[in-house]
């Protein structure tokens, strides 16, 4: 049988008769349909770097163009062109969705790809405050109400967290929107080393962090007020003293095995230095409470232009790309997102 006549056998079928299910027709178009989904979306075009299907791409042909937009748009990353592209450099202009348009990606920091959720909003000058929801159906969540940008003070943040401890250290933090607030935002063990050493490398590529105020008076407050703690974050007498080979009067041993009681005495009594393997619980008591945002107005994204790259420093490192950055031709939000 034909694939004609196998559609005209159908032709005076119910949709929703179910005898349609065992004709010949159904299975060419079934099989059509499994042709189809066998080859995904492999086809990268050459100027906006979107994976397409076969049937919505063509060959990458330069000389259908005019040579300025070609130079502006090729990127060299296929040979082929999806059809959106492709109609616009027809017209003589750049894709608003094309590469070069502002659409690129900021380099991967390793500073900043080490730090959690928690770290990476004590080095964020906006804090996005989003009530989060499942829905009734399907694995989706949904936003409810609205998304409330909230300016961080950092030299609020560097004045309270440890400057000079190592990397191992660990200090159990809250974020929450007021001091005064018992229950807290975001609630996370946090190194506050890498917090500074990824707040001192965006002032360095980021041209949004330079006029941040770096706040160095802790070290003379800690080390003045709380010796003993500052001892603990700032040297690694504790675990790396080295014991004297001329130290073997029983006099001495009683010394040395008295000093190390009381370090160690000091160092398990702290309730933000954790030397347990597995780590121990958090103890609300023992939490180290920080409200950034307290007694700040929060911006709207039309009066503060590159919300989104403050708001999120790690997939905005050098401060780039955003949607409000300036590109040669506007875009909107539906194409920016996609």
């Amino acid at each position: 049988m034909s694939r004609q006549e196998a559609f005209d056998e159908v032709t005076y079928f119910s949709k929703v008769d179910p005898m349609i299910l065992k004709t010949e027709a159904f299975s060419l178009i079934k099989g059509d349909f499994l042709v189809a989904c066998g080859e995904g979306p492999d086809y990268v075009c050459n100027i906006c770097h979107k994976c397409e299907y076969r049937v919505i791409v063509l060959l990458f042909d330069p000389s259908k163009y005019n040579g300025d937009i070609v130079e502006k748009c090729d990127t060299g990353k296929s040979n082929w062109i999806c059809k959106t592209c492709d109609r616009s450099m027809r017209k003589g202009r750049m894709s608003e969705q094309a590469f070069n348009n502002g659409l690129g990606h900021c380099p991967d920091i390793k500073e900043l790809n080490e730090l959690c959720p928690l770290e990476i909003m004590l080095v964020s000058q906006i804090i996005p405050f989003m009530f989060i929801v499942g829905k009734t159906k399907g694995a989706q969540h949904g936003l409810k109400g609205q998304c409330v940008l909230v300016p961080t003070d950092l030299q609020k943040i560097q004045t309270t967290l440890p400057r000079n401890c190592s990397d191992e250290h660990l200090i159990s933090l809250a974020l929450k929107r007021r001091l005064t607030d018992k229950s807290a935002f975001h609630r996370q063990h946090i190194r506050p080393a890498l917090v500074n050493c990824a707040l001192l490398k965006l002032k360095e590529i980021n041209p949004l962090y330079r006029d941040v105020l770096l706040d160095d008076s802790w070290v003379n407050v800690s080390e003045k007020n709380d010796p003993a703690l500052w001892n603990i974050l700032t040297s690694d007498n504790i675990e790396k003293k080295e014991v004297s080979s001329e130290m073997d009067t029983d006099e001495e041993l009683d010394r040395n095995s008295h000093s190390k009681e009381k370090e160690q005495r000091i160092t398990n009594a702290h309730p933000t230095v954790l030397h347990d393997i597995h780590g121990p619980n958090i103890d609300p008591s023992q939490i180290l409470s920080i409200a950034p945002g307290e007694g700040q107005i929060p911006v709207s994204h039309i009066n503060e232009p590159d919300c989104e790259s403050l708001a999120f420093p790690k997939e905005f490192s050098t401060g780039q790309f955003h949607f409000n950055y300036k590109r040669e031709r506007p875009i909107t939000v539906l194409k920016y997102i996609h």
